[in-house]
């Protein structure tokens, strides 16, 4: 139910965005699943129903998960992996990058815990594990204020 879910919102924010139309969905899943997103969603949910009725596992149909997963590549190579999104990763790349270069280079600069971990395990160590528990929005916010200028008037 969740890759359903995924899928579909995924789908539905690149198109929102732009970034696809429903006729560029590929042909086969149209005709299989259904040419809108009311009557895809009511495809998929129907056939895993249908297909998992007194079973022990819940599965599609090899036609419906054929489609899906057709859907699925179309989605990875138009929209996950391709344009806004892989601009988006670069830049995110950029950004830590440039994070353990700094904390590598100021190891003091961590908080305390991360400061121990240096010390203990050396300064890669201390570094990675204080980046890698750092949410999207935490990176971002410490990249800004070590990188980025203050507005003349906050100053």
């Amino acid at each position: 139910a969740d890759k359903i879910a995924y899928l579909h919102h995924d789908i539905d924010d690149a198109m929102r965005a732009g970034i696809i139309a429903e006729a560029d969905l590929p042909m086969e899943s149209r005709i299989a699943l259904g040419k809108d997103r009311a009557e895809r969603l009511d495809t998929m949910i129907y056939d895993v129903i249908a297909t998992s009725y007194g079973k022990p596992q819940v599965t599609m149909s090899d036609e419906v998960l054929d489609a899906t997963n057709e859907l699925r590549q179309f989605m990875f190579k138009n929209v996950y992996l391709a344009g806004p999104a892989k601009t988006e990763d670069q830049k995110a790349q950029g950004l830590l990058w440039e994070l353990l270069q700094y904390f590598e280079k100021y190891p003091e600069r961590m908080p305390a815990e991360h400061q121990r971990i240096a010390q203990d395990e050396g300064v890669k160590r201390g570094v990675s594990d204080y980046i890698a528990g750092m949410t999207d929005r935490y990176a971002l916010d410490t990249y800004t204020s070590l990188f980025i200028p203050a507005a003349w008037g906050a100053l």
